[in-house]
């Protein structure tokens, strides 16, 4: 759902989950967002749904490398 900010997406992911683990269609989810709103997802999921997830985030292969080399 790649739409507007403050439309509702995180609600709407919300339902839809809800409504996937209802019918027991919902196994794993992968939930893509930017650095900055990974808790306020997390943290919006926990709160009005009850789901949990852990967060993992992504790192460039070319700053993992750089690292390595130091």
């Amino acid at each position: 759902m790649a739409d507007e900010v403050g439309l509702g997406k995180t609600i709407e992911a919300g339902h839809i989950l809800l409504e996937l683990k209802e019918r027991e269609e919902f196994k794993t989810a992968l939930i893509v967002c930017p650095n900055s709103l990974k808790i306020k997802w997390q943290t919006e999921l926990q709160e009005k749904f009850g789901l949990s997830f852990k967060i993992y985030y992504y790192c460039p292969l070319n700053f993992f490398f750089e690292r390595l080399k130091n």
